[in-house]
């Protein structure tokens, strides 16, 4: 440990992220000259007035902080519509009417500044998807993404502001037109590959469940694995074998150096082994299309690779730091996507916690050791990203130890007699005892895996984790491993202050459930949802749909208040501390005068006498949720608007929230 933390990218890659976090979450401006320039400064004052890891810190940092400043430039169109020209980066899995895509967008004229955008085509039948590198020409403007309309749950836009993505283009069916070549990229070549071969894969293998979990496992492809298998295998804790991640090009990178050794007799160099294995492994990665995963693992395991060949004493440690810091020098964004975090997380964990863990029981045969190794393995990369999938997913799968003991043993045979299945695909495939064997195999796995996915039992769901708890989690994890590593008594302390700031962030985050009073009115279409919480506990009312259980799940997991009890009807009165809510709904009936600064809410469309309800009622605001005809919604806009009254669309605004936010 105090090797890898003497190894100079270790203080890189740690300012350098440092500095990307700052800029990102404060966005302040500085120029590359002003850096360039501050860089020279530093470098001067420290070369004659202190040498230290300093310097090397404020300089990461500072080219941190330059790294985002680029990604940082706006795109300004105006307001109508101009044409716009569109250059295909990702294609994304189709919503249920659209083709979504990522893409560059440029304008027409050749000073524009160049902007990341979701872009959005509406479905045609006559039509096939773009590729990456199609170049078009759309007529629109780019809209700032929505927030949610619900403040509770999965954040898209914050979301896509981590993928450099603040605007948003649809365009109707036949609204754009695909003009000029293609641009040349190697990322369209391998995605162009990687089509052919699910497209060969889909001829050989007829079961659509085993044709889609091995393009997911083969190539990386989640996108025709369907909903329920995917919860199947993420309610198991294997839902990492559905991507090419660091387990598959950990083995791969095995094989292939077991494949290649030979060739160090043969040419009587080592190296030349070393040359073959990195090939192949980048050969690999664009067979899987270059995705950003199938990438991150590749230059990991690269890095990997090399440090095993030049045997340094810490060769994985080493080998980390300097993959992590050049793909973040590459996409600083990098830093906020969770596969990265997750992967380099689980890997990290595998090197430092794996040995401590195995290191308590040592089985004397070696079948035992074979499991425990595995057992071993798994525990630590879960220990690792366990804080982190808590604060994403708020779930724990509890029999993720037994489906990996089971399901990581096979995946080495699944992915060499998947290659074999891939390649005998490419040349024609047919009817084959490898490939009968193949679906059968894989087809068991499936069956496996929905057995353990549909014992929900003893799947822990909606767990609240706040960033306070995952921050702190973290804190206390590195100060055990400190202390374990360095058998020093002053690290006791260490570990006790953590534990102790970890146990403080949960009584503040209990404290604050408990005191929290608020009502919230959700944007739901066509339908009305209302939930008050109050003593940590939450009651619903509204229609019990799907969309009903999933916002109120998203508000469970996002605030801690669990969802308690839950009625169909609405009540007509709804009092939080001193904020008194009326509701009026189909019925019409209000039979009160004046609520002295109270609110009405206003559902399913009343047949109403608007004018009169507000000189009856003289609310201080009108709230009208998403079961409204809009149409009637926007009469009632104009006659509040008169009447110098605030008017509340969730359909437009988003949910409405009284009390504590």
């Amino acid at each position: 440990m105090k090797k890898l933390w003497n190894f100079v990218p270790s203080h890189i890659l740690l300012w350098y992220a440092l500095g990307v976090l700052f800029q990102f979450q404060w966005s302040i401006g500085v120029p590359l000259f002003h850096t360039l320039f501050l860089c020279f400064v530093l470098l001067i004052f420290f070369q004659y007035v202190w040498k230290s890891y300093l310097l090397i810190g404020f300089i990461a940092f500072l080219l941190g902080i330059q790294a985002i400043c680029k990604q940082q430039s706006r795109f300004n169109v105006d307001s109508e519509h101009e044409n716009l020209v569109v250059i295909i980066d990702r294609v994304l899995k189709s919503s249920m009417h659209s083709e979504r895509y990522y893409a560059e967008l440029r304008p027409k004229q050749a000073n524009g500044i160049s902007k990341r955008i979701l872009f959005s085509v509406e479905k045609d039948s006559t039509r096939g998807r773009f590729e990456i590198g199609d170049v078009l020409l759309v007529r629109g403007s780019p809209k700032e993404t929505e927030a949610a309309k619900n403040p509770y749950g999965f954040d898209y836009k914050a979301y896509l502001k981590t993928k450099r993505i603040e605007t948003q283009l649809y365009i109707r069916k036949g609204g754009c037109l695909q003009v000029s070549a293609p641009v040349f990229s190697i990322m369209r070549m391998a995605s162009r590959l990687r089509a052919t071969l699910v497209e060969d894969l889909q001829n050989t293998i007829e079961d659509v469940e085993v044709w889609s979990v091995t393009v997911a496992i083969l190539l990386g492809d989640r996108r025709f694995v369907s909903k329920d298998n995917m919860a199947n295998f993420s309610n198991a804790g294997i839902i990492h074998l559905l991507a090419v991640s660091g387990l598959h090009v950990g083995i791969f990178n095995y094989l292939l150096f077991l494949i290649f050794k030979p060739l160090e007799l043969f040419f009587r160099k080592k190296w030349v082994s070393l040359l073959f294995v990195l090939i192949g492994l980048w050969v690999f990665a664009f067979v899987a299309g270059l995705s950003a995963s199938v990438v991150r693992a590749v230059t990991m395991f690269s890095f990997v690779s090399v440090g095993m060949f030049m045997k340094q004493l810490v060769p994985i440690g080493f080998s980390l730091v300097s993959s992590a810091l050049l793909l973040l020098l590459f996409d600083p964004y990098l830093l906020f996507d969770l596969g990265f975090q997750m992967s380099y997380l689980a890997v990290i964990s595998i090197v430092v916690l794996q040995p401590l863990i195995y290191g308590f029981w040592k089985p004397k045969y070696k079948v035992a050791r074979y499991f425990w190794s595995l057992a071993t393995v798994s525990l630590a990369a879960q220990m690792g990203v366990l804080p982190l999938s808590l604060y994403y997913f708020h779930q724990f799968p509890i029999l993720f130890l037994v489906s990996n003991l089971l399901v990581i043993p096979c995946i080495g045979i699944l992915l060499v007699t998947g290659v074999v299945v891939l390649v005998w695909s490419v040349l024609g495939g047919g009817d084959s005892p490898i490939v009968s064997i193949y679906e059968f195999v894989v087809r068991k796995l499936n069956q496996y895996v929905t057995w353990v996915g549909e014992k929900e039992i003893f799947v822990s769901k909606n767990i609240y984790f706040s960033e306070a708890m995952m921050v702190t989690s973290y804190f206390v994890l590195i100060a055990i491993l400190m202390g374990v590593y360095t058998r020093r008594v002053k690290y006791i302390y260490l570990v006790l202050s953590t534990v102790l700031l970890f146990q403080l962030v949960c009584l503040y985050e209990k404290s604050k459930q408990m005191s929290t009073e608020r009502l919230v009115i959700f944007h739901q279409y066509k339908e009305s949802l209302v939930a008050q919480s109050t003593d940590g506990q939450t009651a619903s009312w509204g229609v019990d749909s799907k969309k009903s259980n999933r916002n109120l799940n998203n508000y469970w997991v996002d605030t801690g208040l669990p969802v308690t009890q839950k009625y169909r009807n609405t009540r007509p009165f709804y009092q939080i501390k001193d904020q008194l809510l009326f509701v009026v709904d189909k019925a019409g009936v209000y039979e009160v005068q004046g609520l002295n600064g109270g609110f009405v809410m206003l559902k399913d469309t009343p047949r109403i006498n608007f004018e009169r309800l507000l000189h009856n009622l003289q609310p201080s605001a009108v709230i009208a949720d998403a079961s409204n005809y809009n149409y009637v919604k926007e009469k009632w806009r104009s006659t509040c608007a008169q009447q110098n009254i605030p008017f509340w669309d969730t359909s437009v605004l988003g949910a409405y929230v009284f009390g504590d936010n």
